[in-house]
């Protein structure tokens, strides 16, 4: 597809789980270069948590309308542990959970909200980094089930 001023939507669009991620990895990219620390990171955690529930979804076929992390992630460290006789790394579990932990249906970082925080720290290097390192596990642990990638 090329992108012009004036554009067209027709069908269907196709999109890769990593679009969402690179899409963060954009939003944090501006944020740093531009020093809008806040402006843009709900649109841009919005972005890596929905990587995130894709992900996990990807990785046991699910295609339930369940937005609930904690609940995907119980069923995919079960299917971990099935296949595999592995468990999840501690910061492997603690992204995950703390995305749930903030939001857990999805809809936060979206539509705006409470959190159950009254502050919150945020590096956004660390979150970028930590976001690669669980889109390259997905991609691997997809790569070891004859899937491809996403």
């Amino acid at each position: 597809m090329v992108m012009t001023e004036n554009m067209v939507a027709r069908g269907s669009f196709q999109h890769e789980l990593t679009d969402f991620v690179a899409a963060g990895d954009q939003l944090i990219d501006i944020t740093l270069k531009n020093k809008a620390s806040w402006d843009l990171f709900c649109p841009a955690v919005c972005n890596y948590r929905h990587a995130t529930e894709l992900y996990l979804k990807s990785v046991f076929g699910s295609a339930k309308q369940a937005h609930n992390l904690k609940t995907l992630f119980k069923k995919f460290k079960k299917s971990i542990k099935e296949k595999y006789d592995q468990d999840c790394p501690d910061w492997f579990t603690n992204i995950i959970l703390t995305f749930d932990t903030f939001d857990i249906y999805g809809t936060i970082f979206r539509y705006g909200g409470d959190i159950n925080s009254s502050e919150v720290f945020v590096d956004f290097i660390e979150m970028k980094t930590a976001m690669r390192w669980i889109a390259e596990s997905f991609q691997n642990i997809r790569r070891h089930q004859g899937l491809q990638d996403v």
